[in-house]
Order: structure tokens, then sequence, then C-alpha cells
């Protein structure tokens, strides 16, 4: 999906291809949902951040995903507002994302 957002401005057929694809996996998974088990709810996740994949603006790719006993809640990949000179100044503002998304969602347990 961000790679496909990056072609807005200008689609061209296998960026058509592509979201045609994606269309068919949704309409094929609309029937599943998510089971959590256990006797706790245990909130837990990951956070990283990814060298630029578009060498134009060279800003970094912030992920993280969270799972509430073992089943995923919660998933980002949003790049990055400024570039980072340094991989640990790209990692901390992963982080920093993150923690927000932390916050938020300790609010609704």
């Amino acid at each position: 999906m961000n790679s496909l957002s990056q072609n807005l401005q200008a689609p061209n057929v296998s960026h058509w291809i592509a979201v045609k694809s994606i269309l068919r996996y949704l309409k094929g998974t609309s029937s599943l949902g998510y089971l959590y088990e256990g006797d706790t709810l245990n909130l837990h996740g990951f956070s990283d951040s990814n060298h630029p994949a578009y060498l134009v603006d060279r800003k970094n790719i912030s992920e993280n995903v969270f799972f509430l006993s073992n089943g995923a809640i919660s998933r980002s990949s949003k790049k990055q507002s400024t570039m980072s000179v340094f991989s640990t100044e790209a990692e901390f503002k992963a982080l920093t994302t993150s923690a927000c998304e932390v916050i938020r969602l300790k609010r609704y347990l």
C-alpha cells in the first residue's frame, strides 16, 4: 500500500494490477476474524525503521505492529517526516511513534 500511494499522481498498468490484487485479497478474507485466547490480555509489540525505498527524499519508513494475546490489533507503516542522518536517529523516531501507539492502545484496556 505504501509503495502504491507513492504513485497516485502517475499510475500505470502495473499499479492497477497491484490494486486489483489487494482488493481480491480483501474480498477473500472479509469473513475472517480474530480469536484472542488466554486468561490474561498481554500487550506487546515490535518497532522498526527501514531504509528509504525511494532515494528521492531519502526519508526512512517507521513500522510497528502490536499484539494482544498473540492476535495483531494494530499495525502501522509510515514515512518519517524528516530525513535522518544516522540509522539510530531513524530508529528512535520509529520508537517514539510506537510509544505513542502504546499509550493510545492502553487507554482501551
